[in-house]
């Protein structure tokens, strides 16, 4: 059996789709190559074609490689830290919210559902201990 059995509406719903990314991702990639091939400005009526000239002068070019390098090393050091510091932040807050207030929730789902729990301030004890959120959604 297959996933989607009518491949019609599938192509349908997906149409749409796939026609705003080709417009707005893989179309001005594709003209800005070709503009990379002509020497040209926005307001010269006149293109000269020069071909590889400048892609092969970009990558010969040490200014390009250092800056390279450096985006690299920004990109891979501020994830490192936004993600570790959030996961960090996360465990701090799930472990301390888990420890001081109970919930009550109209569904079975993940950890606090917001709209679903309401924090039940004035009975946060079930039993004899405090109840986390994520028992009780």
């Amino acid at each position: 059996t297959t996933l989607y059995k009518n491949k019609k509406m599938l192509c349908i719903f997906l149409l749409p789709a796939v026609a705003v990314v080709a417009l707005l991702i893989f179309l001005p990639v594709i003209v800005n190559v070709y503009y990379s091939l002509f020497k040209w400005t926005a307001y010269s009526k006149k293109m000269d074609f020069v071909g590889m000239r400048y892609i092969k002068k970009l990558f010969t070019d040490a200014a390009v490689w250092k800056a390279a390098a450096n985006n690299a090393k920004y990109a891979v050091v501020s994830i490192v830290f936004q993600v570790g510091l959030g996961l960090v932040i996360a465990y701090l807050l799930n472990s301390f919210a888990n420890d001081r207030f109970a919930a009550v929730c109209s569904n079975q789902g993940g950890y606090l559902c917001p709209g679903s729990c309401i924090i039940n301030s004035h009975r946060p004890f079930v039993g004899n201990r405090i109840q986390p959120f994520h028992r009780l959604c």
